[in-house]
């Protein structure tokens, strides 16, 4: 069995894979910024539509990751935590709320972490790099249980 390549600071996937198709069947009430990109699509093909606009956005967060090394990112999620609202305008605040959660839970210390240096690092991504912690947080905490880690989705 092959190995996908993975990036030696974050350990994500560096291959373009694709998981195996599945149907489904789904009944969505569209929210306005899906009601807005149907429309300027044409409302044409609404699986076609969505399914581009998906793979767009994945691309997006792969070519975005941010570069961390995985105790920072463990960190990240860490802090982040299953109660934090992945909300644009709370993406923008990720890193006072990483810094606030490290210095209240001292998380330097539980990942052997230097705040110091990881501050102004969070303080200059971009945000593409923050909407990517914030679906590793939100990915993490979906399927965390006492005996898993955050770098069991990094």
């Amino acid at each position: 069995m092959s190995t996908s390549p993975t990036s030696s600071t974050t350990g994500i996937s560096t291959a373009d894979a694709r998981p195996a198709r599945r149907t489904l069947n789904l009944s969505i009430t569209p929210g306005s910024s899906l009601d807005r990109a149907l429309t300027l699509s044409g409302d044409r093909d609404l699986v076609r539509t969505i399914s581009a606009m998906l793979d767009r956005y994945f691309a997006i967060l792969h070519r975005a990751a941010p570069k961390f090394s995985e105790q920072e990112l463990c960190a990240i999620i860490d802090a982040l935590g299953d109660r934090w609202d992945a909300t644009p305008g709370n993406v923008w605040n990720i890193p006072r709320e990483v810094m606030n959660a490290i210095t209240a839970d001292r998380l330097d210390a539980k990942w052997d972490i230097d705040p110091d240096t990881l501050r102004p690092r969070l303080d200059r991504t971009a945000f593409a790099e923050r909407v990517a912690l914030a679906e590793y947080a939100t990915a993490y905490w979906q399927i965390a249980t006492p005996n898993s880690y955050p770098q069991d989705v990094i």
